[in-house]
């Protein structure tokens, strides 16, 4: 079937897992109200084999590549909310491991699913944001030259049920902290607190721990919890069962890099 039928230009293409997956890491991060600059929308960046999903605001920026296929080389911004509706009814579709195809006609992005008849059953347009700010390339944020001084190899699964533990109850505040330290005989442990958003600390803190690699320095540092979270909780573990936590101290630029794969938050510390 023609899955451009309406669209005037061919762009690629991609599984339709894949495609939603990086929605789901990438599109959170633009909602309106939660960027202060301007950019509210998601950048979405075709080249040669790689589809690149890019969100975010002054303090979270996340980005997700995906393989896919790529006939016109194209960089667009598309509006977040658009973007997770079509996920949701590319999710709802019978067919499992298909196939998504995506072409422009006029402002519009047009993302379409064929069935196993070659029959279009699914198709979703997105008006594209014209005009809107660009996002910055993820690996030009860090000084090449200032390593990290701290890189943490760490079990997604453990780190969002450490994550899930440490914030529960009535004083799961704004920020949560993360420390290194040795919690093992064979290996050092992370431990995560998480303290009221006025930052008082004593009895009203709830503690988790999980089990680490630790490089460089054992330090101590605060993030927002909200982003540190949705960074965790949408790495995909199917792709790697492990992520890497990089922290830059507040000498360099004070940001802390979440990654599993192809995956990348990127998130300001607190200092």
């Amino acid at each position: 079937a023609d899955l451009h039928a309406g669209a005037d230009i061919p762009i690629g293409s991609a599984s339709v897992d894949a495609f939603r997956s990086a929605i789901a890491q990438t599109a959170p991060s633009a909602q309106e109200g939660r960027s202060d600059m301007g950019l509210t929308n998601v950048e979405i960046a075709w080249e040669k084999s790689e589809i690149t999903m890019t969100a975010g605001n002054r303090y979270h920026m996340s980005t997700a590549t995906v393989a896919g296929a790529a006939w016109e080389r194209r960089r667009m911004t598309i509006n977040a909310k658009q973007l997770l509706r079509a996920s949701k009814l590319f999710g709802m579709l019978p067919e499992k491991n298909g196939t998504v195809q995506f072409g422009q006609r006029g402002n519009s992005l047009v993302a379409a699913v064929a069935g196993s008849k070659s029959s279009v059953i699914a198709r979703a347009e997105c008006l594209l944001e014209l005009g809107d700010g660009k996002y910055p390339d993820y690996r030009t944020l860090f000084d090449p030259a200032a390593p990290p001084a701290m890189i943490a190899r760490v079990q997604i699964r453990a780190l969002v049920e450490a994550m899930s533990i440490a914030s529960a109850g009535p004083y799961a505040g704004e920020y949560v902290e993360l420390e290194a330290c040795s919690g093992s005989l064979v290996l050092p442990a992370v431990t995560l607190e998480i303290r009221r958003s006025h930052g008082v600390a004593g009895a009203d803190v709830s503690t988790a721990k999980c089990l680490a690699t630790i490089e460089g320095e054992r330090l101590k540092f605060i993030v927002n919890a909200d982003y540190f979270r949705h960074a965790v909780s949408t790495l995909d573990t199917d792709i790697s069962p492990t992520c890497t936590i990089r922290v830059w101290d507040s000498q360099t630029r004070g940001m802390i890099k979440v990654s599993s794969g192809t995956s990348h938050h990127i998130i300001a510390l607190k200092v």
